[in-house]
């Protein structure tokens, strides 16, 4: 789980999202990866980055192998991103 949660991190970067995942519950057939947004410059000083950002980018970090990524509602300041092993492992 630790790679999929510096991959998810490194994704984030990618897309000028920076986050980090603090927070990781593996179930039977779901694992869920809490992210906390961090900072990125903007024209007025530091600004965190938004929530909706990270879940405008679910479709990317699903898009590798093993399953597919979703926002989940109620995280706090940060979000949950629901991760579903694929049927075909």
């Amino acid at each position: 789980m630790e790679k999929r949660a510096r991959l998810i991190e490194e994704t984030l970067a990618s897309f000028g999202a920076p986050g980090i995942v603090v927070d990781t519950s593996i179930g039977p057939t779901v694992t869920m990866f809490g992210v906390e947004p961090r900072f990125v410059e903007s024209r007025g000083g530091q600004m965190r980055v938004r929530v909706a950002k990270i879940a405008s980018l679910a479709d990317d970090l699903g898009a590798g192998p093993g399953g597919t990524a979703h926002p989940h509602p109620g995280a706090g300041a940060g979000t949950r991103l629901r991760w579903h092993r694929s049927a075909q492992r």
